[in-house]
């Protein structure tokens, strides 16, 4: 795979006995800003990154997996501050330039030592090639089966982002990790807004399993290598276009690989009355477990569609309202201001595409929103049954 890596930053993963390690170096210091799950018990590295973000400024993220230090009390945030110690001594930067992020089995330590020895054998190997990005995302993963690398290619600059997620997914920052680096030069001050806007329709639409995790973070690192400057040497709206498209490219990608998914759904809300009240009733639609079921078994139960709508306390007219399923192999309207007689065969057929498209037009007015998930399967339990054992 060959894609632009930024300027001033360098990549290096590996994963060994259990414990995956991941490093991002920026040659000087970038600035920095971060979006959380809005879990009540967020995780130990969370809430240090979320205080270094709100300084602004960074020059090393360190990342393990297999153990995600939340609810481990104060040894957990302990151990937070002697990781980003112990990187900092490696990179040469203060203390407070280390963003520390973790995922794994929630109530699990970190190995803070075999971490920190990973950490300056990576050092060593540093390297801005694709296959050191590689490197990073494979080190992050857990459940993941495949890798979730996506970039923007500008003139005289690029954006790079690296994700890793399959279970814990669900809107309101889904266990999710996401790294984006830019060779831009931004202020702190502008890149908390575009990055906001950027998770709404992209992380904050995406659906596994209907759980929040303790330990979702997206980051977004500016060092300024590539001397342009957003507003002057760029247009600020191709910069605000390329990282909204990088999120939810990385989105779609987590969605895709959900636990155990043998589908990967995309759910079109038309017709409504505000943004807003379309990304609900599309949140609801690919959150629910009976439509991912439904979904699994190629079942066009569209009365579960209907239900999830309805939940979502939107407002919709059934007298206009629409449900329809698509996919590479067709389309099937199944309502339409009311029941619609339609092949059964049919549809099943439609349904039995790796891709499936759900789209539900609310018949009151204009907006429109997507969402991303994927269907529930007996396998996602059986990782989940499994998952400490």
């Amino acid at each position: 795979m060959g894609f632009p890596v930024p300027e001033g930053f360098e990549f290096a993963g590996r994963k060994r006995n259990d414990v995956g390690v991941g490093l991002i170096v920026s040659e000087d210091r970038a600035n920095v800003a971060g979006t959380f799950t809005e879990n009540s018990l967020r995780a130990a590295p969370v809430e240090y990154c979320a205080e270094i973000c709100d300084k602004g400024k960074a020059r090393a993220v360190i990342v393990n997996s297999g153990h995600a230090n939340a609810m481990t009390g104060e040894e957990g945030h302990r151990d937070v501050l002697r990781t980003a110690k112990g990187v900092a001594d490696i990179v040469g930067c203060p203390d407070d330039e280390v963003l520390v992020c973790s995922t794994g089995v929630i109530g699990v330590r970190p190995p803070v030592d075999t971490i920190l020895e990973e950490a300056r054998d990576l050092a060593s190997g540093l390297g801005r090639d694709p296959r050191d990005v590689e490197a990073f995302n494979e080190a992050i993963m857990t459940t993941d089966t495949r890798p979730k690398i996506e970039w923007y290619e500008g003139d005289g600059w690029s954006l790079l982002g690296v994700a890793k997620g399959a279970g814990m997914i669900h809107p309101n920052m889904a266990t999710m990790l996401a790294f984006i680096v830019t060779d831009l030069d931004i202020p702190h001050r502008d890149l908390r807004e575009p990055l906001r806007r950027a998770v709404d329709v992209s992380f904050n639409m995406i659906s596994v399993d209907g759980d929040e995790s303790t330990n979702d973070t997206v980051l977004l690192m500016a060092n300024g290598a590539s001397g342009l400057k957003p507003g002057r040497d760029v247009p600020l709206r191709e910069f605000e276009k390329a990282l909204e498209h990088v999120c939810v490219e990385l989105a779609k990608d987590i969605a895709a690989d959900g636990e155990g998914a043998t589908k990967f759904v995309e759910v079109v809300v038309r017709g409504a009355f505000d943004e807003e009240e379309a990304r609900r009733a599309a949140r609801a639609v690919v959150s629910s477990n009976l439509v991912k079921t439904a979904l699994f078994g190629e079942d066009p139960n569209w009365g579960r569609v209907g239900a999830a709508v309805g939940a979502a306390r939107v407002e919709v007219d059934p007298g206009e309202m629409m449900i329809a399923f698509e996919s590479e192999k067709g389309r099937v309207v199944t309502y339409d201001g009311g029941p619609v007689g339609f092949d059964e065969e049919e549809a099943a057929r439609v349904l039995s595409a790796d891709e499936v498209r759900v789209i539900v037009d609310l018949g009151v007015g204009e907006a429109e929103a997507k969402a991303w998930g994927c269907d529930l399967s007996y396998d996602y339990v059986k990782i989940n049954a499994e998952y400490r054992t």
